[in-house]
């Protein structure tokens, strides 16, 4: 079966590959040409209530690509043309013409503004007194990076199609092509990723399936859930003392890294997707670095000089998290 997939990129990578972005939206419309056929030999679909604009939308997208693919498969067995019709209705139903109700229908790949970047998760999550609950900040990330990217409306805002197109996700799966970077090093992965899972959650009702494509080895690569790479990056570095001993020897950078990369993320997770970050790993974190469970004189390293305020740093977020009932 042609299982349908949307789009979620950062804005980096829509302005570096605008052009496979685009060939990518072409796909979608060739998946649909499949059952183009089928669709308008379905009497009840051509004979409805919207059957003429239905029609009309159905031309629309697939002249785009020259009719190319032209062909009748079931619809049990194209989920793409099957949601293109569902969502097509649903957009003619309430008043969008059949031309870009058509259009919405298709579009799969949505990203930040045009021009701007990120999806601002990770600044809400630093900004905790800003809101009540983690439905404010779906919202917001459906809201910011409801964009649509298609050949027809490149950077166009609707966040209603974006919430349309997550409504049936069950499965989100997102990669790691490096070993520099982690899940937990980097803002982008929860800002952008976390944001997914938790706006996934709020529009279905249910938490989706995370795993990661990991390819640094392209020749061995793999995929994992989001959790078992979460843990063994932390098992391979955070919870490391060799690890811990190395950063040490960098002084307040180390000292720096620890708080605001490791532990500042960590929560950031928490907050977005709070099944994958358990009390254990809090206690571990805590074990670690505050009682010096290694005896490498991590606690009195932090707690001198400028790394001062990287254990300030530390300790304020683990209040946040307890305060917020994490």
């Amino acid at each position: 079966k042609r299982i349908d997939v949307t789009v979620i990129t950062s804005g980096l990578f829509r302005d570096l590959y605008s052009s496979q972005a685009i060939l990518l939206d072409n796909a979608f419309r060739v998946a649909l040409a499949r059952s183009y056929l089928t669709i308008l030999g379905n009497k009840t679909l051509m004979n409805g209530k919207y059957g003429k604009e239905l029609r009309e939308a159905l031309e629309g997208v697939v002249s785009g690509i020259n009719y190319y693919g032209i062909a009748s498969e079931s619809l049990d067995s194209n989920y793409v043309a099957q949601h293109w019709i569902e969502d097509c209705l649903y957009y003619l139903s309430i008043g969008y013409n059949a031309t870009y109700a058509g259009e919405c229908a298709i579009t799969r790949i949505f990203a930040p503004p045009n021009g701007d970047y990120g999806a601002g998760i990770s600044k809400l999550v630093s900004m905790s007194w800003t809101w009540n609950d983690t439905d404010e900040l779906a919202q917001f990330y459906l809201g910011r990076m409801g964009n649509m990217y298609s050949k027809n409306y490149w950077g166009d805002t609707n966040a209603l199609v974006f919430l349309r197109a997550l409504s049936s996700s069950d499965t989100i799966i997102t990669s790691r092509n490096t070993n520099q970077y982690g899940v937990l090093d980097n803002d982008d992965f929860f800002d952008y990723w976390g944001g997914l899972s938790m706006a996934v959650e709020n529009v279905s009702g249910k938490s989706p399936k995370m795993n990661v494509l990991m390819y640094a080895d392209k020749n061995n690569a793999y995929i994992s859930s989001l959790e078992e790479v979460m843990y063994q990056e932390i098992a391979a570095r955070y919870d490391n003392p060799n690890w811990i001993q190395g950063m040490m020897g960098e002084g307040y950078s180390g000292a720096r890294y620890i708080s605001n990369k490791f532990v500042t993320n960590l929560y950031g997770w928490q907050v977005t997707r709070p099944d994958a970050v358990s009390d254990d790993l809090w206690n571990k974190v805590y074990d670690t670095y505050f009682n010096d469970k290694y005896g490498i004189g991590v606690k009195d390293w932090l707690s001198h000089g400028n790394n001062a305020y990287s254990l300030i740093s530390m300790s304020g977020t683990m209040l946040t998290a307890a305060h917020d009932g994490y």
